[in-house]
C-alpha cells in the first residue's frame, strides 16, 4: 500500500458541526504540507452548496469529494453524508451506500487512514456517532498518529474520545496546534547538522526509525524543571508542544507522595546519580519517571527523564478518585458554562423576538389592515387580527384552502393569479366587485418569502376601498348630471338667439335686444345654482325677464 509522506488529517463531523468545521478548517495553518479529509456521519448533509458555504467561512478551498480522488498537499475534501470513505494508494475512495448495514462509517475511513498514512496521520474529532469513530481513534494514535477531539461539542465530551485523544482543544486552536507539532516534528527529525551523506545513509534513515517508533517517551530539563525539549510521545503524555522551552515540568505532574520532583531533579543534579519519581498526570494517568544526569559536553548540567506507564500506584484510593472527580468536574464546568452561555443567548434571542412580534402586532393593529398568509398550496397559515374580525376568521381555520373560507370575499380568479404570483414572484392587485355587505375590496396579491429569499406562499392583502369607490360613483352621477344640465341651457341658449333673429331687423338691434337677454340667462343660472337648483322667485331674476322670452 502506498503511503504518502505528507500528513493527511482525518476529520469526523455530524450534523450540526457546520461552525466547528469551519472554525478547525480556519485554523490550519496554510503554509504546512497537509490534506485534509472530512468525513461525515449519517444525517449529516453535504453537497456543492455545503463546500463553497464552508470554503467562503474557512477562507480556503473546499471541494466534495468523489470516487477516486487524488489527495495532495492543499486539497480539502468533504464526503457525503453517511457515505464510507477508505484511503488506497494515495487516492480517496466513495462508497455512497455507507459500506453495508451496520457498518461503522468513522471507525472504517480512520483505520484505513492509520493503515495507510501510520505516524503521517491525524484523526480530529468534531463529532462522534455513538460508538462509531472510537476504534479508528484509538488505532490512528496506536499507529504513531495525531488525535484531537474538539472541547467545544458536548457530544464528544463522553468517557471515549477526549480519554483516546491526545489533545482536547477548542476547534478553532487545533488547525494552529496541528500546524506548531507538525514544524516542531521537522526540526525534531532534523536534528544536530549531519556529516555529508549520514543523514541520507540507511543507517541514519533506521535509526532516526527507530528512535520515533521504539524510543522510550523523554524530555531534557534543567535542574530548576524548565524543559529544554521534549520527545514526540512525551509531548503526548503532557499535551504540550515539542521543544517546549517555557513550561516547568513540575507544573505538569503532580506527586503521588514526597520527595516532590523539584527536590528529586535538585537532588540528582548535585549528586549525578539516577533518581526515581511517582507522579500524576493533569488527566489522572500515573507515571513513573526515570532521572538520569545527562553525560557529555554540554554548556549546563541537564537531565534525562523517561517516561513509562505506571498503572496503579501504591496511593491512597481517596487522591486518586480526588483526581479523577477534578478530570471530571472541570469537564462538567466547562460543559456548564457552556450551557449557561447557550441559555444567554437563547433568553436574549426570545426577548428580541417577543420584541418584534410585539412590534409587528402593533403594527398590524394600528394600521388596521386585513391580511392573509397562505402557504404553497394556498391554505391559510395566518391572518390580522383586523382579517379574523373582518372576515369572521378563527384559529381553528387555519390549514384550510383560501378557497374554503366562507367569510372571505368573492375572488373568482384568485388561484389563477395566486399560482402566478408563485411562480413569478410579482405582486398582482385586483377590485373586487360589491359584496354581500355592500363593500369594495382592494386585493394585493404579494410574494411570501422566507428567511433565504425562497417564496413560500401568498400575501393576501384587503384594503377596503368602500368609500372610494362610493365617491367615485357619486361623481360619475354628479358627471352626468352636469352635462345634462349644460346640454338644456345651451337649448334654451339657442332658443333665445333664434327668438330674437326672428323679431329684430338690423344687426344694431340684434345686438340691442340678445346680449341683455344672455347676461339675464346668466346671472339667473348663476341663482339657480347658488340655491342648489332650488325653487327661485322671479322678483330675484337679474334684468326684466319678460323681455328674455317671448
Amino acid at each position: 500500500m502506498t503511503k504518502t509522506t505528507f500528513l493527511i488529517v482525518g476529520v469526523c463531523a455530524g450534523p450540526g458541526n457546520f461552525e466547528l468545521l469551519s472554525a478547525f478548517l480556519a485554523g490550519l495553518p496554510a503554509s504546512q504540507p497537509l490534506a485534509v479529509v472530512v468525513a461525515l456521519c449519517d444525517g449529516a448533509l453535504a453537497g456543492n452548496e455545503f463546500c463553497t458555504s464552508l470554503a467562503m467561512v474557512a477562507g480556503r478551498p473546499v471541494e466534495q469529494a468523489v470516487d477516486g480522488a487524488e489527495i495532495h498537499p492543499g486539497r480539502i475534501l468533504v464526503g457525503p453524508g453517511g457515505a464510507a470513505l477508505f484511503l488506497r494508494n494515495g487516492r480517496l475512495h466513495v462508497d455512497a451506500s455507507g459500506g453495508g448495514e451496520g457498518h461503522h462509517v468513522l471507525d472504517g475511513f480512520l483505520l484505513s487512514l492509520a493503515d495507510a498514512q501510520r505516524e503521517n496521520a491525524a484523526a480530529v474529532m468534531l463529532s462522534l456517532g455513538g460508538n462509531d469513530g472510537v476504534e479508528g481513534l484509538r488505532q490512528v494514535r496506536n499507529s504513531g498518529g495525531l488525535t484531537f477531539a474538539a472541547a467545544d461539542d458536548v457530544a464528544i465530551n463522553g468517557p471515549t474520545a477526549p480519554d483516546l485523544a491526545e489533545f482536547l482543544l477548542p476547534a478553532r486552536e487545533i488547525g494552529a496546534r496541528l500546524g506548531a507539532l507538525i514544524e516542531e516534528r521537522s526540526r525534531s527529525r532534523a536534528g544536530p547538522a549531519p556529516s555529508p551523506g549520514a543523514g541520507r545513509s540507511p543507517a541514519g534513515f533506521a535509526e532516526r526509525q527507530i528512535l520515533d517508533r521504539h524510543a522510550p517517551p523523554y524530555a531534557v530539563l534543567r535542574a530548576n524543571g524548565h524543559v529544554v525539549c521534549l520527545s514526540k510521545t512525551a509531548a503526548r503524555f503532557l499535551e504540550v508542544s515539542w521543544n517546549e522551552t517555557s513550561g516547568r515540568i513540575f507544573d505538569m505532574i503532580q506527586p503521588v507522595q514526597e520527595p516532590s520532583l523539584a527536590t528529586l531533579l535538585q537532588v540528582s543534579a548535585q549528586q549525578q546519580a539516577p533518581r526515581l519519581f511517582h507522579g500524576r498526570l493533569e488527566r489522572g494517568e500515573s507515571v513513573l519517571l526515570r532521572i538520569e544526569p545527562l553525560n557529555g559536553d554540554i554548556p549546563e548540567p541537564l537531565l534525562l527523564v523517561l517516561f513509562e506507564r505506571a498503572g496503579v500506584l501504591p496511593v491512597a484510593p481517596a487522591a486518586v478518585t480526588d483526581t479523577a472527580d477534578e478530570d471530571l468536574r472541570r469537564r462538567f464546568q466547562f460543559i456548564a458554562r457552556k450551557y449557561e452561555i447557550a441559555q444567554e443567548e437563547l433568553e436574549v434571542t426570545k426577548r428580541m423576538l417577543e420584541r418584534s412580534h410585539g412590534d409587528l402586532r402593533n403594527l398590524c393593529d394600528s394600521v388596521g389592515l386585513n391580511v392573509l398568509f397562505l402557504g404553497r398550496n394556498l391554505t391559510l397559515r395566518g391572518f390580522t387580527p383586523t382579517a379574523a374580525a373582518t372576515f369572521n376568521l378563527r384559529p381553528g381555520d387555519v390549514g384550510r384552502p383560501y378557497a374554503e373560507l366562507s367569510g372571505t370575499p368573492d375572488y373568482p380568479e384568485f388561484e389563477p393569479q395566486a399560482q402566478e404570483v408563485l411562480r413569478s414572484g410579482e405582486m398582482r392587485e385586483r377590485q373586487l366587485d360589491r359584496d354581500e355587505n355592500g363593500l369594495h375590496h382592494l386585493v394585493r396579491l404579494n410574494p411570501y418569502r422566507d428567511f433565504d429569499g425562497e417564496i413560500q406562499g401568498v400575501v393576501l392583502t384587503f384594503i377596503d376601498v368602500t368609500r372610494m369607490a362610493e365617491a367615485e360613483e357619486q361623481q360619475a352621477a354628479m358627471i352626468a348630471e352636469l352635462n345634462h344640465r349644460v346640454k338644456n341651457m345651451l337649448t334654451v341658449a339657442l332658443g333665445v338667439v333664434k327668438s330674437t333673429l326672428a323679431h329684430s331687423g338690423s344687426i344694431a338691434e340684434i345686438r340691442k335686444v340678445l346680449f341683455p337677454r344672455l347676461r339675464n340667462l346668466a346671472g339667473s343660472y348663476t341663482l339657480l345654482s347658488q340655491s342648489d337648483w332650488s325653487a327661485v322667485s322671479l322678483r330675484d331674476l337679474p334684468g326684466d325677464f319678460s323681455s328674455t322670452v317671448d
